[in-house]
């Protein structure tokens, strides 16, 4: 209650309550004092909020690891809204376009993504996009480090372990961009006759043995629990969909055509090789677990790990995250423009372990984004630089840090579900479920309120991907103990089928027929 008798008695003050600490935090992102009292008035009558994150920290803070995206995951127009109020991330970003300008016959890559789409050119263009990426992440690194959030291990998928190098201290930001360039080049001049396909469900093992039959035209090119990556011509690709369906898995299309990570590459090793000479390596100042091996780099990170080995092996992204937790670092922050790697790192452990937190998402503020990572940041203990924060904000919104006390636990939507089916009232069950899915849609889609989704609305319509799908997955297994199959999630379910599937999984005895149109709408 600290905070809100703060902003209630000291309404036009610049006080700003995070300077108040305590081991029981709070934290949450408004655009105004109104909005801060009535997420505070919630959270007082146990109101979830999707906005709204808690925690209580120990005298350590956590560990972060910074796990740096790989190719695929860019998008045009990614970080402009950053670039345009940030001038830590405008300051690095314009110096990698100079830099880049020197290989790239003076073309800018800032100018190539901030363009229209339909003016651009194809996103695949990988002599712009690999750059592109690799500025981005160097810039949300300088912004996190100016606003307190260091690493404690660095790790990257594909191309991101070069950004990830970079923060490490291995290699300097030119030489990264030169790079990027340059392999970005050579990749433009293989031919692009392969499909990338990311298939959700199914172990790395079941993959491997799928594709068993036509190795080595189809390809793993990353390795993720079950969420994995294959390569290969799209006619073979058909041939195996038919059996990934049957096994209840789900399949999203990458949109890459290059067979990166693949025997395909062999043709550019020796050019690859004459690419890192004049490259200065250094020995790692960070911890810098290497996704090529799984493993944490010994000693100065080898060049050669930079061109064949990283172009040709699959990214071993699970062992990789795998030796993180082995060091006790539970916290993963992606540097990246989307949560495509974060999904991915989910995949490799069991629920519930670990914090996953995104730095930007497409469709979403960058710099709402950024404010809602923080604020989870916060709440795991990271000693942010709030006064740096301050500066940088260009609009009214901010992080509230809170010391509190929370009474009695509230009864488990699982609890509640059960109570209702156990007094006999499905309808009430029904609501129950449906108020609980709106609440997790609207944290994933961070969307200011949930009240206004439709029952009849399907995921897809509401802008849940695949890879939201996959966290709206894990939060019902977390706290309904359920599992959503991967096959129903792809097909795109309404809102109400979901509650439907829910309900005969947790009282398979009292089947119901199709739910009414108004049994689960909110009142």
């Amino acid at each position: 209650m600290a905070i809100q008798k703060i902003l209630q008695s000291q309404p036009n003050q610049n006080q700003d309550p995070a300077e108040v600490m305590h081991p029981c935090r709070l934290a949450t992102v408004v655009e105004s004092r109104k909005e801060a009292l009535e997420i505070l008035a919630d959270f007082l009558a146990d109101q979830e909020h999707p906005h709204l994150y808690t925690g209580s920290i120990g005298s350590t803070p956590a560990a972060i690891a910074f796990l740096f995206s790989g190719h695929t995951t860019q998008y045009w127009g990614m970080g402009k809204e950053l670039f345009q109020i940030n001038s830590v991330f405008r300051q690095v970003l314009e110096d990698c376009d100079r830099e880049a300008r020197n290989h790239l016959q003076d073309q800018s890559f800032l100018d190539y993504f901030f363009t229209s789409p339909a003016t651009a050119f194809d996103l695949d263009t990988t002599s712009k996009t690999l750059p592109a990426l690799f500025a981005l992440q160097c810039g949300l690194v300088e912004v996190w480090k100016s606003w307190g959030i260091q690493p404690a291990f660095v790790l990257g998928s594909s191309v991101g372990e070069l950004a990830a190098a970079c923060t490490a201290g291995c290699i300097s930001r030119a030489d990264g961009i030169r790079y990027t360039v340059a392999i970005g080049q050579l990749l433009e001049t293989l031919p692009r006759d392969c499909q990338m396909l990311g298939i959700s469900g199914m172990t790395e093992a079941e993959v491997e043995n799928l594709i068993s039959p036509l190795v080595p035209d189809i390809s793993v090119v990353a390795q993720a629990g079950w969420r994995n990556t294959i390569v290969g011509p799209p006619h073979l690709l058909q041939q195996i969909l038919p059996l990934i369906e049957q096994a209840g898995a789900g399949t999203v299309d990458l949109q890459s055509s290059y067979g990166v990570h693949t025997h395909r590459i062999d043709s550019l090793a020796k050019e690859l090789e004459k690419l890192i000479k004049g490259i200065k390596f250094h020995k790692p100042q960070i911890p810098f677990i290497s996704t090529v091996t799984g493993e944490i780099a010994q000693g100065e990170v080898p060049p050669i790990h930079y061109s064949k080995e990283m172009a040709q092996q699959p990214v071993r992204l699970s062992a990789a995250i795998r030796t993180c937790l082995q060091h006790h670092c539970q916290t993963f922050l992606e540097i990246g423009p989307s949560i495509v790697t974060l999904s991915m790192g989910i995949s490799s452990v069991e629920p519930q372990t670990g914090h996953w937190i995104p730095s930007l998402r497409q469709q979403q503020s960058d710099w709402t984004q950024m404010l809602l990572s923080l604020s989870q940041l916060y709440v795991l203990g990271s000693r942010v630089h709030w006064d740096q924060v301050a500066k940088d904000q260009r609009h009214a919104s901010g992080s509230l840090g809170l010391g509190s006390q929370r009474e009695d636990p509230q009864m488990t939507i699982h609890q509640q579900v059960l109570l209702s089916l156990t007094k006999g009232d499905r309808v009430e069950a029904e609501k129950v479920l449906f108020t609980f899915l709106q609440s997790r849609i609207a944290r994933i889609l961070h969307f200011k309120s949930s009240v206004n989704l439709n029952a009849e609305a399907t995921l897809p319509h509401l802008g849940i991907d695949s890879i939201m799908s996959t966290e709206l997955r894990h939060q019902v297994k977390a706290e309904l103990g359920i599992d959503l199959p991967f096959g129903l999630l792809m097909k795109g379910p309404t809102l109400s089928q979901l509650v439907a599937f829910i309900l005969e999984t947790l009282a398979p005895d009292h089947r119901h027929e199709q739910l009414a149109q108004g049994a689960i709408s909110p009142q």
